[in-house]
């Protein structure tokens, strides 16, 4: 009989070993389950551990090295360890994504002004008297500058840390 592939729709493009290895890892650095710094296991310990070939392993590995989750140290204290990525990274990976998707720095600023009053409603609402002060001082001071004398940034970035969510920071 000809061969049928369990139900997927022609034109669907199966996951690559290599991804689906990658996606476990990437779950297990991101679900906090490794500090940074933390080693995984050896190279020839995933091989077997996940029943993969080593070109697949190295593959999957190249990947979460390029997002930044994890380093790969060469060499006799070498070994694969785990990391969050930096915000440059993050940064490079958001420039890709609106430039394939065709996003404009516009779409971007629309989009913060809607969740910003949220992430600032829930900043205050578990903000600490040190965090408030602040947040008071920096307004004042910043009253009657123009707005490139601003510290936005800084302001945005207490809001975000204050917020208890992890994607507003």
């Amino acid at each position: 009989g000809a061969y049928d592939p369990g139900g997927v729709q022609p034109g669907t493009r199966l996951p690559k070993a290599s991804d689906m290895f990658a996606d476990r890892l990437r779950a297990v650095i991101l679900g906090g389950e490794l500090e940074p710094g933390s080693p995984l296991p050896s190279e020839a310990e995933l091989i077997e551990a996940h029943q993969l070939s080593r070109g697949t392993v190295r593959e999957g590995l190249r990947l979460l090295e390029a997002e930044g989750l994890i380093v790969i140290k060469r060499g006799p204290k070498g070994g694969i360890y785990a990391r969050r990525p930096d915000v440059s990274q993050v940064s490079r990976s958001l420039a890709v994504l609106f430039t394939s998707t065709g996003t404009t720095l516009g779409d971007f600023f629309a989009f913060r002004l809607l969740v910003e009053p949220e992430a600032a409603a829930e900043a205050a609402r578990s903000a600490t008297d040190e965090v408030r002060r602040f947040v008071v001082k920096t307004a004042q001071e910043d009253r009657g500058l123009p707005p490139s004398l601003e510290r936005a940034p800084e302001f945005h970035r207490v809001i975000g840390m204050c917020s208890n969510n992890g994607v507003y920071r």
